[in-house]
């Protein structure tokens, strides 16, 4: 049996693709998102745990998929091989582009990409400007409601720390909540909503207010002021192989019993996997 630690965004398509897999999840919100920095110590702590305890439960391979060398890094497994993939985060996972930024990355610049996974469970700076904004409980009765109308929705963004946070300090706030987002949204001037086979209205929806919220708070001289929205089908086939041959994937390195991971070079998404 295959045992995954995973970052929770990828909970719908690894329920579809990989639905024997024993998966341990560890949240989008330990990561690195606008505003705020990686907590990467955080990361090791619980990507260490989750490999743990799926060696307890008898797993053959273990593979990892959560992106942030720093946080992997020097974890290591006790029983059996140990697969990290790092080939970029949770979106350039399902992007069929070839590399094309200056490290690397499949990523158009100046877009914001969004999929139900990260709708669902991840921290992103709409969220954020809205627990600020006073707007925290409207916004997530909205999900609440969506998820009562399709109760296979993982709906886990509301329990970060950082969020509740935001929505308590939103009664003292003397700085206007637009101004902590604005230079991070200013430079946003497309919105693309990833269909990895599993959206609902609401995510359509969700991915409009998004590019609302861009429009509004990026500024009338900004990039931002006429972002648009457009839905993209994802390319599923490198998640495939790599659930599938592991080993067959340039990106994917493999670590034996008791070795610790190593944290990869500059630009390790610079490697195709075999085949592409």
């Amino acid at each position: 049996m295959l045992g995954i630690v995973a970052c929770e965004t990828l909970y719908d398509e690894l329920g579809r693709l990989a639905p024997d897999a024993s998966i341990e999840f560890v949240p989008q919100w330990y990561h690195e998102f606008p505003i705020h920095a990686p907590e990467s110590q955080r990361i090791h702590d619980q990507v260490q745990e989750s490999i743990d305890t799926l060696e307890e439960e008898g797993v053959d391979d273990i593979l990892v998929l959560y992106h942030d060398p720093a946080g992997v890094a020097g974890v290591s497994s006790s029983e059996v091989p140990l697969f990290v993939y790092w080939g970029g985060d949770c979106i350039e996972l399902f992007l069929i582009d070839r590399p094309r930024g200056p490290h690397g990355e499949r990523k158009s610049a100046g877009t914001y990409y969004l999929t139900r996974g990260w709708i669902d469970v991840g921290l992103d700076c709409f969220k954020v400007y809205s627990a600020y904004a006073g707007e925290y409980d409207g916004l997530v009765r909205r999900f609440e409601e969506a998820q009562e109308n399709h109760p296979d929705m993982w709906v886990n963004w509301p329990h970060s720390e950082r969020v509740q946070e935001a929505a308590t300090r939103s009664e003292r706030m003397q700085t206007p909540p637009e101004a902590l987002v604005r230079d991070v949204v200013s430079c946003y001037h497309h919105v693309v909503l990833l269909d990895t086979g599993n959206l609902y209205p609401f995510h359509r929806e969700y991915a409009e207010s998004f590019r609302q919220f861009v429009i509004g708070v990026g500024g009338d001289d900004s990039a931002a002021a006429s972002a648009s929205l457009s839905v993209s089908e994802a390319d599923l086939s490198r998640l495939e192989r790599i659930l599938g041959e592991p080993e067959s994937v340039r990106e994917v390195e493999r670590y034996d019993p008791g070795e610790p991971v190593s944290e990869p070079g500059p630009s390790p998404i610079l490697s195709e996997p075999s085949g592409e």
